[in-house]
């Protein structure tokens, strides 16, 4: 259970590149995620248009960034590759 009160936990599916997908990991990352007692509602995919929107909605709040850097990893990239809008 999230701590927290109001907290809510959203299970965000990278679809967006279908030659990497795993038959069957979708399911198993749900399955383990239920087995450790979170609960949510359906995930949020890549692909899905009302991902979309709240992705808008979390840059308009300034809940989000978009990445400038280019860098393949995340873990590569520096400080000054990240930059609010």
């Amino acid at each position: 259970e999230l701590q927290g009160g109001d907290a809510s936990f959203l299970v965000r599916i990278d679809d967006s590149d279908s030659s990497r997908t795993v038959p069957g990991a979708e399911e198993a990352i749900l399955s383990d995620l239920a087995w450790l007692g979170l609960r949510f509602g359906a995930p949020a995919r890549c692909s899905d248009r009302a991902y979309a929107s709240t992705v808008d909605q979390l840059l308009a709040l300034g809940h989000a960034y978009r990445d400038f850097g280019g860098a393949t990893n995340w873990r590569d990239a520096s400080d000054a590759e990240v930059r609010p809008l």
